[in-house]
């Protein structure tokens, strides 16, 4: 019913538009062929807070559900690549507030280092039967800070050695040697940026600045190793957002640790934790399948 005429506008036969309307059925949508890579990315376990032992049930009930969810879209999709995104404050640490946060631990810092590094591999093994590839990356948050005493690189993290230590273990080990592979920041970088499916995909903490979308848009002037992603996924904040910046996507991860009761007592909120899932390739809008898993 449109007709082209001089000018390049369209007339539209009115009657004929509005009585195709009634005739209209859903159609069967054909699942997408290309190729897809499944993300899940976790923020801000911060074992060591208060009650490690929820802190680690929480996480574990949480990778269960990623691994049935995956199930069902790897299914639906055809995916045979994960991320597993370490986003940083794995673990409480002893350098935020300066060093007051040690007040409400329950077990020490190498302990949480510990905790972390049992948590990621099992997370690992998890998914190494329903993927022929999985990726590690990884970005230092603020309470993984080794030390605040002096100035040195931000790679210099506990976060960063829970996923180094893990990569040792899975090269040692014939089966995960080839299946799983981990990205770190260069040097003196806080980010990373990994092509994964046709898709530049992003990584920081979220430390960085108040306003990490200003943030990520002076990268872009830098060209730094944001520059150009895709996705940006954050941490640090503790509650979750997703936001389109014009062609591009922003993701904010809620936290997985145990609340604040400073924050609930000033606000009187909390936020719901949860680990934050979504597919990404060329042609795929990743706000299809963009969800948190808790």
């Amino acid at each position: 019913f449109p007709v082209t005429i001089p000018g390049g506008q369209k007339d539209y036969d009115q009657e004929a538009l509005i009585e195709s309307l009634s005739s209209w059925a859903p159609q069967n949508v054909q699942s997408f062929k290309g190729d897809l890579t499944a993300i899940y990315s976790i923020s801000d376990t911060q074992y060591g807070k208060d009650d490690t032992p929820a802190i680690i049930e929480r996480v574990l009930k949480s990778i269960e559900a990623t691994v049935e969810h995956h199930k069902r879209i790897a299914s639906q999709y055809g995916i045979n690549q994960v991320v597993l995104s370490q986003l940083g404050d794995c673990i409480e640490g002893m350098t935020s507030q300066k060093g007051k946060v040690m007040g409400r631990h329950d077990i020490g810092v190498s302990e949480q280092v510990r905790v972390g590094r049992r948590i990621l591999l099992s997370q690992i093994k998890a998914f190494a039967p329903l993927a022929d590839k999985i990726i590690v990356p990884v970005v230092p948050g603020n309470h993984d800070e080794v030390q605040r005493f002096l100035v040195s690189r931000p790679e210099d993290s506990w976060q960063i050695e829970v996923v180094a230590s893990v990569a040792d273990a899975c090269a040692e080990n014939e089966y995960l040697r080839d299946k799983v592979e981990f990205r770190f920041p260069a040097k003196d970088d806080s980010t990373l940026s990994i092509k994964v499916s046709g898709i530049l995909y992003g990584m920081a903490h979220g430390h960085q600045a108040k306003d990490m979308i200003k943030w990520w848009q002076g990268q872009a002037l830098g060209r730094c190793s944001v520059a150009q992603a895709d996705i940006l996924n954050v941490g640090h904040l503790h509650h979750y957002v997703a936001k389109s910046v014009g062609p591009r996507l922003f993701v904010q991860n809620p936290t997985m640790d145990n609340g604040s009761a400073w924050f609930r007592d000033k606000s009187g909120l909390e936020s719901a934790p949860g680990i934050v899932s979504l597919v990404v390739g060329e042609g795929f809008d990743p706000r299809r399948e963009l969800t948190v898993i808790a």
